[in-house]
């Protein structure tokens, strides 16, 4: 049983494993921290009677709804039911 769980496991994990060695030549670290150009057509989403803040090319009101939906435990509920 032992031996049989550590081959699921590495089964599992390795293309995890495999996908991040042939990515790690793809990585260019001095893109981490640029930020977007903002212009006139990312402000798009400010039209309608609720518009979207749009600060820093970052669309504040859908990231903090996503923001606070995995941090408040609406998702408990599904985590609760596969518990069961």
């Amino acid at each position: 049983v032992g031996r049989m769980n550590i081959l699921i496991a590495v089964m599992s994990i390795s293309p995890f494993v495999i996908m991040t060695i042939l990515a790690v030549p793809h990585l260019d670290p001095r893109r981490w921290a640029v930020m977007p150009v903002i212009s006139d057509a990312d402000n798009t989403a400010n039209e309608g009677w609720l518009p979207i803040p749009n600060w820093y090319g970052v669309m504040w009101r859908p990231f903090l709804n996503n923001l606070f939906w995995g941090y408040t435990s609406f998702d408990a509920s599904a985590s609760f039911a596969g518990e069961v």
